[in-house]
């Protein structure tokens, strides 16, 4: 009995899942066993011979999903693996981090310095794409595998001199994450997540920005009805102390971005509408007309001539302001936010009529996503962060860049 006393349960497990050679091994070992043993052994570990089975077939799939995820079928990924049991998902995971420690063959045989990229994004999307449809503790369960890649990754730096650093996909990840806790208003936890990013890289200006679009975010919703569009002035409490405080968070996380890279358009577009809630409104102008210069997405040119023209009617301009309400109109006829902007002001002016049809369009376009809210939920912001995610998993080159 001395042989199989020697063998602890690592010895065991070792032998029965990881090692090709494990009949042979127990076939060496059961020579020096008595009868008796070697058929308790065979009942003991019948079921454990199953389990590998099992385990191998789970990791199988598993392998091919992340070489899909890798070679563009991200989407088929991602909603095969959505599929999955919470126990194939955790089992799966921890026989490659298994595998990647023991720089096993077995381990998909992508970016060997990076071996962790691709898994951890296909997992955050499969969360994000669980949480859309309602599963919500299948989606965190993934987060939380996305969590155990990333310190595993961590710690795989440790202990070699050749690995990739996380940190530029860890970046990436955090924002991604932030902001789509962001669209889904889970407005807490994006604040958390994104500050604890910001903690762990004080100098990335794209964490500096999420975290204001959160502060914004909340000063906004401040409001008597945030979802309305700017040039509303009937919004009751407008320079309340808490409102004024959340812009005042947000417009310092922005100028911080801005000092670390100048041109961000992103926060640049950001800060000028906090100017303007604070009253700085020269400040804004100026912001919103350097946006404007650098030709811009259709939907930061849309934001940038909306938040102008609310600009310049908070300082009396009114025809002026106008002006900037049709142009953003012209870029989106369909946006109710910018109809609404345009009747309220056509309103103040004394256009009747021009009222009343702008308001009209909007009512035509209320069923339709509105700029001004996907502005607020960040969706592009999500959806950008979301394709550097995967450029960051995907393309080496881009993690070589700490």
């Amino acid at each position: 009995m001395h042989d199989l006393v020697a063998w602890d349960a690592t010895d065991l497990l070792e032998a029965v899942f990881l090692s090709d050679q494990s009949a042979d091994s127990l076939r060496i070992r059961r020579r020096h066993l008595p009868a008796v043993t070697v058929v308790a052994m065979a009942v003991l570990l019948a079921p454990v011979a199953v389990a590998r089975q099992d385990t191998e077939a789970v990791y199988s799939r598993y392998r091919e999903l992340v070489l899909r995820y890798r070679d563009a079928d991200t989407r088929g990924a991602v909603e095969a693996l959505a599929g999955w049991s919470g126990e194939e998902c955790r089992s799966a995971v921890s026989i490659f981090r298994m595998l990647v420690e023991r720089h096993d063959a077995a381990a998909p045989p992508y970016e060997p310095r990076a071996p962790h990229a691709v898994p951890l994004a296909l997992h955050t999307e499969a969360a994000f794409l669980l949480r859309r449809q309602g599963h919500h503790d299948r989606a965190d369960l993934h987060l939380g595998l996305a969590r155990e890649l990333m310190r595993g990754w961590s710690e795989h730096v440790e202990g070699s001199a050749v690995v990739v650093s996380p940190d530029r996909l860890r970046r990436r990840w955090l924002i991604a994450v932030g902001y789509y806790w962001m669209t889904h208003a889970f407005v807490s936890r994006a604040l958390d997540w994104l500050e604890e990013g910001v903690e762990r890289y004080p100098s990335d200006p794209e964490l500096r920005t999420a975290v204001g679009s959160v502060h914004e975010l909340i000063a906004t919703a401040g409001e008597a009805d945030a979802g309305s569009a700017p040039g509303r002035r009937s919004w009751p409490n407008r320079k309340s102390a808490p409102r004024t405080a959340g812009y005042a968070r947000a417009l310092d996380s922005y100028r911080r971005a801005l000092r670390l890279k100048p041109d961000l358009l992103g926060a640049r577009l950001r800060l000028a509408r906090c100017e303007h809630e604070l009253g700085h409104l020269d400040e804004a102008m100026r912001g919103l007309r350097w946006v404007l210069e650098r030709a811009p997405s259709r939907h930061a040119s849309f934001l940038g001539h909306l938040f102008l023209g609310d600009t310049l009617e908070s300082d009396g301009r009114l025809q002026e302001a106008i002006i900037e309400y049709r142009e953003a109109v012209a870029i989106d006829p369909n946006s109710s936010s910018g109809q609404l902007a345009l009747s309220h002001a056509l309103l103040q002016s004394g256009d009747r009529g021009g009222a009343v049809t702008a308001a009209r369009a909007a009512l035509g376009g209320a069923d339709r996503e509105d700029q001004w809210l996907s502005y607020l939920a960040t969706a592009d912001e999500f959806d950008n962060a979301l394709e550097e995610l995967r450029r960051a998993a995907l393309d080496p080159s881009s993690r070589d860049v700490p």
